[in-house]
């Protein structure tokens, strides 16, 4: 039996209308394509660059927070970011930066509240949108009441690096540009060093350089320092009464100067009291004067010797430093009377 075969004609210009719609499904589906990538390269590269951002801040922290206090030290806690300072914070996280293939930071800040100088330190190669990010700093020192037996402080690091330079900027056309964006992070660490006491040191001088009357030193002698507080200046002799002895006190003479490894003197407190009837009875400032009235003559009875007229003082130094501590050197007197009459 015979088999027939079909055969089926296409119509003409069908093939043409395909590749029509082919061409136009590419033309819409491609961009949408080449958007995506770009996009999913772009947000990749953001995303690496945000935490090599974030870790710098971290380390910046660091550093800040095991820093030394003291003020003589070429970097310290109060100058670690300033641009004046040699190998600044902001030099050590751009140094990070470099390594991690990134350019350096636009601005670097740093915030602490430690009883140290410069609380506030701001380092800016070029002007971008920056600002202390995060949470406010927890209490500080000094430590507010009812808290006082805490002694903590915190610094934080804000790193902030431009998008520019560091991202491609890939969707710029398509309406999603970087241009003056930047990467901001902060970290907030304990400072591990802790304030230093301050350190009252002061030296007694006899004002006029000699002793009233046949008065004389028998034990310490002037001038001398505090410290050591022992043992006492002890003056002797038989002038008549009503007289005194005026000594000046220097808590910054040359060589022997109160000192504060965190504050300058100009920011310490100074105070001075007495005991004993010292005119004035304290005072102010790094200077003292204070007159030491002299005992009276102790002769009531011409035909025997009475024992000495012995008047005991003493002069303190308080310095207080700008975390409230407080430290103190007493320099104690003793002027005796001899009987005029033994």
């Amino acid at each position: 039996m015979p088999v027939q075969l079909q055969t089926s004609t296409a119509q003409p210009g069908s093939n043409s209308r395909r590749r029509g719609v082919v061409t136009l499904e590419m033309m819409f589906a491609v961009p949408f394509l080449v958007i995506f990538v770009l996009a999913v390269v772009e947000f990749a590269i953001i995303y690496q660059v945000d935490k090599q951002v974030a870790y710098s801040s971290r380390f910046g922290a660091k550093l800040a927070s095991e820093i030394t206090r003291s003020r003589f030290a070429t970097r310290n806690l109060g100058n670690i970011n300033l641009s004046t300072t040699p190998d600044n914070l902001k030099d050590r996280i751009d140094d990070y930066l470099e390594t991690a293939g990134l350019t350096e930071s636009c601005e670097v800040r740093l915030e602490h509240n430690a009883c140290v100088r410069n609380p506030l330190q701001v380092d800016t190669d070029a002007p971008c949108n920056c600002g202390a990010s995060g949470t406010p700093l927890p209490p500080g020192e000094p430590p507010a009441a009812p808290n006082t037996t805490l002694d903590q402080a915190w610094v934080k690091v804000t790193v902030c690096v431009p998008l520019t330079g560091n991202v491609p900027n890939c969707l710029s056309t398509f309406g999603f540009d970087v241009t003056g964006c930047t990467f901001e992070h902060s970290t907030v660490f304990r400072i591990e060093t802790e304030n230093s006491a301050p350190v009252p040191r002061f030296r007694a001088t006899l004002a006029g350089g000699t002793l009233p009357g046949d008065f004389a030193f028998t034990g310490r002698t002037l001038p001398t320092d505090c410290p050591p507080e022992v043992p006492a200046v002890v003056i002797r002799g038989t002038s008549p009464a009503g007289g005194g002895i005026t000594v000046n006190f220097d808590a910054e003479a040359a060589g022997f100067e109160t000192f504060d490894l965190e504050d300058p003197n100009s920011q310490l407190t100074f105070a001075w009291s007495t005991t004993g009837g010292v005119v004035p009875s304290g005072g102010s400032g790094t200077t003292f004067t204070g007159t030491f009235t002299i005992p009276p003559d102790p002769d009531n009875n011409p035909m025997t010797t009475q024992p000495d007229n012995v008047r005991n003082y003493t002069v303190t130094l308080s310095v207080t430093d700008g975390c409230d501590v407080t430290r103190s050197c007493t320099l104690p007197f003793e002027i005796r009377t001899a009987d005029s009459d033994p």
